[in-house]
């Protein structure tokens, strides 16, 4: 009976490999987590299920004499395995879902960043443009042949400046 577990915790580990590889690569996410979640539901049943086994088979090895403590002894180490096994894999897909958590929310703030950068150049640039789309009437700089391009001058020097403080922080 305590053989009966080895075969499916066997089986979850394969699966647990197969995922390990794939975890740095493009998968689907959803999926993985959902499979992830069973099989770290199926191997604590098992372990749970073991812990169960070995406190029976501690406590019958008590009685036995002879060939039979020998045999119970074997009972008792194998479950001991077998629950030691089950043990190790549900840390290692505790692990695994942990790690792919963490790669989720590294992917969600590389996106922030990146849209963070967006805002941060169009942001002052809004403000300028809509400071001059404004139709006032007495502009200083409006009737000034030089006032159009003053502002482009000043919508690029706000860009540029940006982009070297962006730099300097490496976030380009």
């Amino acid at each position: 009976m305590i053989f009966s577990y080895e075969l499916p915790l066997v089986k979850a580990e394969e699966r647990l490999d197969s995922y390990e590889h794939s975890l740095f690569t493009e998968h689907d996410v959803a999926r993985m987590l959902s499979d992830l979640y069973l099989i770290k539901r199926q191997v604590g049943l098992a372990k749970r299920l073991l812990w169960r086994t070995l406190s029976v088979t501690s406590r019958l090895g008590f009685g036995l004499e002879g060939k039979t403590a020998g045999l119970g002894q074997d009972l008792r180490e194998n479950a001991e395995s077998m629950h030691f096994y089950a043990d190790e894999l549900l840390e290692d897909v505790t692990n695994l879902l942990n790690m792919q958590l963490q790669l989720a929310a590294h992917r969600t703030n590389e996106v922030v960043q990146v849209l963070t950068i967006f805002s941060a150049f169009f942001l002052p640039l809004t403000f300028i443009v809509g400071v001059y789309g404004m139709n006032f009437e007495h502009m200083p700089e409006l009737p000034e042949p030089w006032g159009y391009p003053a502002v482009w001058g000043v919508m690029i020097a706000v860009c540029v400046g940006i982009y070297v403080w962006f730099r300097r922080r490496r976030w380009l």
